[in-house]
């Protein structure tokens, strides 16, 4: 269970049809489902620093009414890390919902995110995205979901991070599926890239307000911007002459789409414009 995220949209689509998920109200299940995650995530936490904490059964310590005390002990223990709030949100079309655990690292990043999706009570999925939070998710077909994840500036090297992330389910879990990228450029492998079968966009920080990826439902695509700072030398090989050379104060902002009406989604359009950037 390595799936540090925060869902803060859910979005379907299905055929031609585009709806928002939702969040309900908790039900007494799930509320002491999330009291759990959030327990065994701080045993977790404090086993990393007294390794006796490895073998303690978190249904005996529920069963035997002392999951609180040694909560608090793990806690002090962990400090400053520690996990304190959950919630569950679910998928458009209700398949799957999202148990997710909020907690502090003590670190740059601050806030750390933890979650488990389930198909019918069961962990279905067992992935991590480190410090990313779920921005949206998309239906596309009946068994194929499209997640797009962010990062703050300051999380992964000081940058502004977006994921495209594309998932099937298959015998009962969600599974990585490739994209096409047979039709796009890659510019700057730090700045954009493919793999573990994800797209990946990022940049600098300073650059945020020139980065984005978002759904365009007018024409059923995934439309992504982000900035190549003119200190970022190792990529002017692949940057047309015609875009250079940059000045100090310019940037290149590239944008590009991620068509959702191929068999496969492909990466496509890519289009080159230099801006003037005040550091």
């Amino acid at each position: 269970m390595k799936l540090r995220t925060f869902i803060l949209l859910l979005a379907s689509l299905s055929f031609s049809v585009f709806s928002f998920g939702q969040r309900y109200k908790l039900s007494s299940e799930d509320e002491a489902q999330i009291s759990r995650y959030i327990l065994e995530l701080n045993l977790e936490l404090a086993a990393d620093f007294d390794s006796s904490f490895i073998k303690i059964n978190v249904d005996s310590l529920i069963a035997m009414g002392t999951a609180d005390s040694l909560e608090k002990i793990a806690i002090d223990i962990a400090h400053p890390l520690s996990w304190f709030l959950g919630t569950v949100y679910y998928s458009p079309d209700t398949i799957f919902k999202v148990f997710s655990i909020v907690g502090n690292s003590g670190g740059s990043s601050k806030t750390m995110y933890y979650n488990f999706i389930h198909l019918n009570d069961s962990i279905i999925l067992d992935m991590s995205w480190e410090y990313s939070v779920i921005d949206t998710i998309l239906k596309i077909s009946d068994s194929t979901y499209v997640i797009i994840d962010y990062s703050f500036p300051g999380y992964i090297m000081g940058s502004m991070t977006y994921n495209f992330r594309l998932l099937r389910f298959q015998a009962d879990t969600l599974i990585p599926t490739p994209i096409d990228k047979n039709h796009y450029t890659f510019l700057d492998e730090d700045r954009s890239k493919y793999y573990n079968d994800y797209f990946s966009i990022s940049s600098l920080h300073g650059l945020e307000d020139w980065t984005y990826m978002k759904y365009i439902l007018q024409n059923n695509t995934i439309q992504f911007q982000y900035a190549i700072a003119s200190f970022v030398v190792n990529v002017y090989d692949k940057i047309p002459e015609s875009y250079l050379p940059l000045e100090e104060n310019e940037a290149l902002v590239v944008t590009g789409e991620i068509d959702l009406n191929q068999r496969h989604p492909r990466l496509q359009n890519q289009v080159l414009n230099t801006i003037k950037i005040d550091w």
